[in-house]
C-alpha cells in the first residue's frame, strides 16, 4: 500500500465587498462621467448594455466603448463592477466613489467617508451637508424604499478569493499554491446566487511530478515499492 505523505498548507479566505463599486450596467450617466468615462462613451456604453449587459470590465474595451487612445488605461477599473442588481452601499464605496456621486472634491470625498457608518438616507443628506440637486445620481426615494434606486447602505454582493498554499520540503523546498475568486450575489430573499467564478486549470500528472522531485530519491523510491 502507497504511503501517504502530508505537506504543511496554509488556506485564506479573503471577502470584498463587490457592492462598494460603481455597475457599469446600472449607474447613471452622470455618475459614469464623473468617475472618469468619458461622455462620448458613456453614451456609446448605454446602447451596448440596451443590447446585452456587460459580462467584465474589460468589455469597456473589447467591445470599443472606449477608444485605446489612452482613455481606458486611464481609468481605474477597480471601482466598477458589472455584477449584483446595480445597488451601490454607500457605507463601503471608496472615498474616490463618495466624490463621484456626491459631486464633491476628492478631499471633501475623504471626509465624507471618515463620517461613517451612514444609518439612514437622511444621515446621509446631513452628513453631505449639500444640496441634493447637484448629486450624479437619483436622489427621489419610492414609496416603502429606505434610499434612493441604486443606492443602499448595506451590501448584497461579494467577491470571494480563496487561495491554499503548500510547501513541499525535499531536496528542493518550494512553495505551490492556487486561487479560486467567485462572485456571490443575494436576491431580496437572501438566496445567493454565483454570478463568476475563475479557478487555475491543474495538470495532476504535473503536480504528481513536481511532488516526487521535491521528495528524496529515497522516499521516492520506496513509494513505489510499496
Amino acid at each position: 500500500e502507497s504511503q501517504r505523505v502530508s505537506f504543511p498548507q496554509k488556506v485564506r479566505v479573503d471577502v470584498a465587498h463587490e457592492s462598494g463599486k460603481v455597475n457599469l450596467n446600472h449607474a447613471s450617466n452622470e455618475l459614469l462621467v464623473a468617475m472618469g468615462i468619458p461622455e462620448k462613451s458613456v453614451n456609446t456604453l448605454k446602447q451596448k448594455v440596451a443590447q446585452r449587459p456587460l459580462v467584465n470590465v474589460d468589455d469597456l474595451r473589447s467591445r470599443d466603448i472606449i477608444a485605446t487612445n489612452g482613455a481606458y488605461e486611464a481609468l481605474d477599473t477597480s471601482k466598477f463592477t458589472v455584477y449584483g442588481d446595480g445597488s451601490l452601499n454607500l457605507n463601503v464605496a471608496s472615498p474616490t466613489v463618495l466624490a463621484a456621486v456626491f459631486a464633491l472634491t476628492p478631499e471633501e470625498g475623504t471626509a465624507l467617508a471618515g463620517k461613517r457608518p451612514f444609518t439612514s438616507w437622511e444621515d446621509v443628506l446631513a452628513k453631505v451637508g449639500k444640496d441634493s440637486w447637484s448629486f450624479n445620481v437619483e436622489t427621489r426615494v419610492s414609496a416603502g424604499g429606505q434610499t434612493p434606486t441604486g443606492l443602499s447602505l448595506a451590501s448584497n454582493c461579494y467577491r470571494l478569493t480563496s487561495s491554499v498554499s503548500m510547501q513541499l520540503e525535499g531536496v528542493n523546498e518550494r512553495e505551490h499554491s492556487s486561487q479560486v475568486e467567485a462572485v456571490v450575489a443575494f436576491d431580496a430573499q437572501g438566496n445567493p446566487a454565483i454570478q463568476y467564478w475563475v479557478e487555475p486549470l491543474v495538470d495532476s500528472a504535473e503536480i504528481k511530478a513536481v511532488i516526487n522531485e521535491d521528495i528524496p530519491a529515497s522516499e521516492s523510491d520506496a513509494k513505489e515499492n510499496k
